[in-house]
């Protein structure tokens, strides 16, 4: 059985609804676009009544969200208490852990998204640019940091299972684009056809540089490079410093010339 306890903002009386100025904000907001496209490509997901609704285990990180979604509709300077049928949290006690959860009703925001991403299933739009922000909520909903430091294994996992194949492609492909890390993909489930996304070694580092900060403290976990050594030496082909990490300490080439060096082999 679940027991569901309510942890959000309400609004007594009348229901508090949005005007088109309003709405405006929301559409014209950068980082709200990119925080939702975030959360798009990792837990979040937009209902058939036209709602958002992200859902974590961590309670910080929802209260996190709901209080950028209010935070954007001031009037006269204070922060509208916007009614649980907008944006709510809940707290669904199960016997082995709790998970939170943040809705936000608006169908002239949603809907435009939900014909962007749905078609029959949740799809990943070609027009895409992964930004440093979408790539950071992605990282927290659905990446992991795992590092094996006998084996000299570093890597970060990104769960892609509710995309199809064709999608996971586009998403290495864009995150060449954007960041220039060469990610690869492997196999969770072959009876599913169920694939994540794996950024290895060095790849993790520039990726993790790329995303910057951790947005709340219980994610922290998800960017701890503690066990994982930096080392700074000159390049043997350019001569200039450059820093790396590793569980070995010692490379001859920087980025930029052992790159050169695969393009001529090949």
């Amino acid at each position: 059985k679940y027991k569901c306890k309510s942890l959000g903002l309400r609004k007594e009386g009348k229901f508090c609804k949005f005007s088109h100025d309003e709405v405006s904000k929301f559409k014209n907001n950068q980082e709200f676009n990119s925080r939702i496209t975030g959360h798009l490509l990792g837990d979040g997901s937009l209902n058939t009544d036209i709602s958002f609704t992200l859902r974590n285990t961590k309670k910080d990180y929802i209260i996190d969200l709901q209080s950028f979604f209010n935070s954007i509709t001031r009037r006269e300077n204070k922060i509208i208490t916007i009614p649980s049928y907008i944006t709510s949290i809940s707290n669904i006690a199960t016997k082995c852990k709790e998970s939170y959860s943040c809705t936000f009703t608006c169908s002239s925001i949603f809907r435009p998204l939900k014909e962007l991403w749905y078609k029959n299933k949740k799809t990943v739009p070609k027009s895409l640019n992964l930004t440093p922000l979408i790539c950071n909520r992605w990282y927290c909903d659905d990446g992991s940091l795992y590092i094996n430091q006998k084996k000299g294994i570093l890597r970060i996992i990104l769960y892609t299972d509710s995309f199809a194949l064709s999608d996971v492609e586009f998403l290495i492909l864009s995150l060449t684009n954007s960041i220039g890390i060469h990610p690869t993909k492997k196999i969770r489930t072959e009876r599913d056809e169920q694939y994540v996304i794996v950024i290895s070694g060095q790849d993790v580092l520039s990726f993790l540089d790329y995303i910057k900060a951790c947005p709340v403290p219980s994610f922290l976990y998800k960017w701890d490079l503690k066990s994982y050594k930096k080392y700074s030496i000159n390049c043997h082909s350019c001569n200039q410093i450059f820093e790396y990490g590793g569980f070995v300490s010692y490379r001859k080439f920087c980025n930029n010339c052992k790159r050169l060096k695969r393009t001529k082999e090949n």
